[in-house]
This record gives structure tokens, sequence and C-alpha cells, in this order.
């Protein structure tokens, strides 16, 4: 069985690297599995990350790999599957 999802547009989400807070960038598209965010310094592909999002009023910390960088624009991330997925 195959599932479609919409993609959502979100304002900002806050980027955690190793528990400290990194910075901010814009998630221009966002999926079941992943997102782009937009910001002028990406991280390197292959690095880790929290992701800070707030959907519809509700905070939700995210576990990221960063897949694919665009120096000027962004990164793709992929989330990272933990016990509370299935809970969002």
């Amino acid at each position: 069985m195959e599932y479609h999802f919409e993609r959502r547009h979100l304002d900002a989400s806050e980027i955690l690297q190793s528990g400290k807070s990194w910075g901010w960038g814009r998630i221009s598209t966002i999926k079941r599995d992943g997102c782009y965010i937009e910001t002028m310094h990406p991280f390197p592909v292959g690095t880790e990350a929290k992701l800070r999002l707030t959907i519809a009023g509700i905070l939700v910390d995210i576990c990221a790999n960063v897949v694919s960088i665009d120096p000027v624009f962004g990164m793709g991330m992929s989330f990272v599957r933990t016990e509370q997925w299935d809970k969002l």
C-alpha cells in the first residue's frame, strides 16, 4: 500500500546540534520522511541534528540527518524514526 502525504510549509524551525541551539531556518517543504530547511549556513551531509518544529500549535522535537546541501539555499533533512514517531 502506498501513502501520499500533502506537502506543508512552515515559517521557521529551531536547529539544535549537540543539545545547543545552532540557529533558525525556514522550512520550505516538509513531508512525513523529511524536510528542506532554507538556511545560509547548512551542515555538511551526514550531520545529525535535532529540529524543533511547531506544527499546528504543537512543539515537536525531531532528530534528522542532513542528506543534501546547497551552500546558498539550505539543506535536505531525513527524519530519524524513533519510538515517539508513531505519536505524531
